[in-house]
């Protein structure tokens, strides 16, 4: 089936916004009708917009909260052109935020992941009473360590089954709860550090406990473990995607994400984000193509900053001299290596929900999938 996105598109990112966000006040010339519910191939249309090929919009969304009296902390309450939607906390969500996520996932297409920081090993999965009598964070992390079987005199082998186990419960975790997939946030030399993901001298109060395995080692066995039944490895169609310092990830891992998702927050003019481009490009030459990365990578803005998120970003400077706000930066970049990239995000994108409901999202998805009268 043909679409005309001209008709149609343009109104996911703003007519159903409206509806669901109650909105009385809009930008758009056009006037609507938002008492009229849409009909069952406006939403056979938008599932299959989002299958077909196109710049993703993306974000982390945080204080999900479905029941809440407004839409604001749900996601059926983001504009429904946005693609992949990342779930900070809960990692085990409840009855109304499990059912929030099959009616924008059913609904609108809309895949929901979840994120975990990747430190040491038992976050979010430990039972809590392992550690519920410890008296300090260095305790709980090594009580949960001893529960996932690496104890302070294992071999290397000892450690890698530790931590394959450890990954195993995580996707049990994120399959058993409804996710479409996970999102490794790995940043171990940005105050991210832990047992899996960071060199000895890095985590000097855990101990003499690495049994000369390296932080490459490490983490290449919890990816490996979660590849097997996420990502574009496994066969199935969940995801697994990294964010954070991609560049450091062992090369070894690298071909077991659907995205790659950078933090290129503040950045303030298009070549920046070539040259973090670029990094990931050299980084695991050999390994995966400039092509292929390209086409994986989604680059985000911080909208935790108030006043960030009222304006859509910093201030960028275009090419010809132009300003516009970074996250529009961000969608009309075009990389260097001549293919398109994988899509825009931002970091707590429910603030932009202030702006008259995701005014610059909206922006963003009409800039980077604009109108096509036979599509």
């Amino acid at each position: 089936m043909k679409m005309n996105r001209k008709k149609i598109f343009p109104a996911l990112t703003a007519v159903a916004v409206a509806l669901f966000c109650s909105c009385s006040e809009w930008t758009e010339p056009e006037p609507r009708d938002l008492t009229q519910p849409f009909p069952d191939s406006y939403y056979a249309d938008l599932k299959a917009y989002k299958a077909s090929e196109h710049t993703l919009a993306f974000g982390w969304f945080d204080g999900w909260n479905p029941v809440s009296a407004s839409t604001a902390t749900s996601l059926m309450g983001i504009p429904d052109s946005v693609d992949l939607v990342a779930i900070w906390s809960p990692f085990t969500p409840n009855e109304e935020q499990k059912a929030d996520m099959r009616a924008v996932r059913e609904k609108k297409g809309t895949k929901v992941v979840v994120t975990t920081l990747l430190t040491n090993i038992g976050l979010n999965a430990t039972p809590d009473e392992v550690t519920a009598d410890a008296a300090s964070e260095d305790e709980i992390i090594r009580l949960r360590r001893l529960y996932w079987g690496w104890t302070d005199d294992a071999s290397a082998e000892e450690i890698e089954t530790a931590i394959r186990k450890y990954a195993n419960a995580m996707v049990d975790l994120v399959l058993a709860n409804g996710y479409d997939g996970l999102d490794i946030d790995f940043e171990p030399n940005a105050g991210h550090m832990g047992n899996i993901a960071s060199e000895p001298s890095r985590v000097p109060e855990q101990g003499d406990i690495f049994a000369g395995t390296t932080a490459d080692d490490r983490v290449n066995w919890f990816v490996d473990e979660c590849s097997r039944r996420l990502g574009p490895k496994s066969g199935s169609d969940k995801m697994l995607i990294v964010d954070g310092e991609v560049h450091s990830m062992p090369v070894e891992t690298i071909d077991c994400f659907d995205y790659y998702i950078l933090q290129t927050y503040s950045l303030s003019v298009m070549s920046m984000l070539d040259t973090r481009l670029e990094r990931l490009v050299t980084t695991f030459d050999g390994k995966v193509d400039a092509e292929t990365i390209t086409r994986k990578l989604i680059v985000t803005e911080n909208f935790e900053p108030a006043d960030v998120a009222g304006n859509g970003g910093i201030t960028w400077t275009l090419d010809d001299g132009s300003k516009v706000n970074s996250l529009l930066g961000m969608a009309l970049w075009e990389p260097y290596t001549g293919v398109g990239k994988g899509g825009v995000g931002a970091y707590k994108m429910q603030n932009d929900f202030k702006n008259d409901c995701y005014r610059y999202y909206r922006q963003i998805i009409a800039t980077m999938n604009p109108a096509q009268t036979n599509r």
